[in-house]
């Protein structure tokens, strides 16, 4: 197997990254709201080098409860195997632990399946899955709504009120939240009694409406919440609208899955699986 060199970038080398992006090709990116240039101010970016030459730049999220998001994997050379950049970035970030004691989750592709490296000991974690209604689902409440909307807070108050109430995996950092407002078309926060209890989040397309982000503070959880606020998010299209509307969900999430199928989404046939590795601290 080739040797590669490890090097991390720090912020400071941002010309740097934007150079190797310009010249390499994607075989691998996180679906999240962050790009590659906020991993390298919040995250960790690494390149491998073989002598002179960088073949390869791998981003990694900022481990928060020792978990941590394999962001993107970029290739500078088409001739370099793929292969062996994996096995090789794993083994060093091993030896020169890097990440120890962390678990580092990813959603690869077909591609990625492929490499998964049975020595690396990567563990299956469920999957992604997708849903979707076609037209506008209304399910009307059997009293007036006890929601109000309210204008944006701050991503410090969505973090600290509403994202919590993801497991720590699924969380967003403050810069995530920031991004997905800064791209989103609808941005909906709702407050109950003057406390802020839920958001939704959704960008359209052609045709279809793809829900990308919903959350209910966990204290308001079982209270017919979530509910409310997607009756309120599809009463805000006109009567007769007929969009594709879609959602993505983590298959053990079962109160989200009931939620939307409350709305009429059903499964279709496109679902990505997780994977992860644990970065021992006693392997070498």
């Amino acid at each position: 197997m080739t040797k590669f060199h490890i090097e991390r970038l720090l912020p400071k080398t941002l010309p740097r990254l934007q150079e190797l992006l310009v010249r390499g090709y994607f075989v691998h990116r996180h679906n999240d709201w962050l790009n590659p240039e906020d991993i390298l101010e919040e995250g960790y970016v690494f390149v491998l080098n073989d002598g002179q030459k960088t073949v390869s730049v791998i981003g990694l999220s900022k481990p928060a409860h020792q978990l941590s998001w394999l962001h993107f994997l970029v290739m500078l050379n088409r001739s370099c195997s793929l292969a062996e950049v994996w096995k090789s970035f794993f083994k060093d970030l091993q030896i020169q632990r890097i990440f120890s004691g962390v678990r580092i989750f990813f959603i690869p592709d077909e591609v990625l399946i492929g490499l998964l490296n049975p020595h690396l000991t990567f563990r299956h974690e469920g999957e992604v899955i997708f849903m979707q209604t076609t037209g506008t689902p209304l399910l009307k409440q059997n009293c007036e709504s006890r929601l109000e909307i309210v204008s944006a807070p701050t991503s410090e108050e969505i973090s600290f009120f509403l994202e919590s109430s993801f497991p720590p995996l699924w969380r967003l950092s403050i810069r995530n939240i920031e991004r997905s407002l800064e791209v989103s078309d609808d941005k909906l926060f709702f407050e109950k009694e003057g406390k802020l209890v839920g958001y939704l989040l959704s960008n359209r397309d052609e045709g279809s409406v793809n829900i990308s982000r919903l959350a209910v503070a966990s204290d308001h959880w079982q209270k017919g919440i979530g509910t409310e606020m997607l009756s309120i998010f599809f009463e805000s299209f006109p009567a007769g609208h007929h969009q594709n509307f879609t959602v993505n969900t983590y298959r053990a999430n079962h109160a989200a899955i009931a939620l939307y199928r409350k709305f009429g989404f059903r499964l279709y046939d496109r679902r990505l699986p997780v994977y992860s590795f644990f970065m021992r601290s006693d392997i070498y």
